[in-house]
């Protein structure tokens, strides 16, 4: 069995963006490496008895990511005959709400404290050297 999610930016045409097969980790593929988070197996799951997955997670979701998503499972059967299951997703963009930002603002806030905090000691620990 294998798994594939391809960017079907127009029709006919395809950018693959993550694939996994049995004999391959889940990956991000060409220009979508570093840039997506993929998680995924092929094998099935003792919790819900799925035969597999694929999921992404973009770190920075931007406009260029419109497009229609198309995820491809192939597989054989116990008889060998190839069996393709297909699913499309399209993805539109709008524009960001307040509601959208805040918790991008709270974590920033926490990141600013949390290096004020780290920056207060290191400036204690170097007024102890100079001593």
């Amino acid at each position: 069995m294998s798994i594939v999610i391809i960017n079907t930016r127009s029709p006919g045409e395809g950018e693959t963006i993550a694939e996994v097969t049995p004999y391959n980790p889940p990956a991000a593929e060409g220009t979508y490496v570093g840039k997506v988070q993929v998680n995924g197996s092929v094998l099935q799951t003792q919790a819900n008895g799925e035969f597999g997955f694929l999921s992404l997670i973009w770190t920075a979701p931007l406009d260029d990511l419109v497009g229609t998503y198309t995820c491809e499972a192939n597989a054989l059967t116990h008889s060998g005959r190839l069996v393709t299951l297909t699913g499309s997703l399209g993805i539109q963009a709008r524009q960001p709400e307040v509601e959208d930002l805040v918790p991008f603002i709270i974590g920033f806030d926490n990141r600013i404290a949390q290096l004020e905090q780290e920056n207060q000691e290191l400036k204690h620990r170097l007024d102890l050297l100079k001593v």
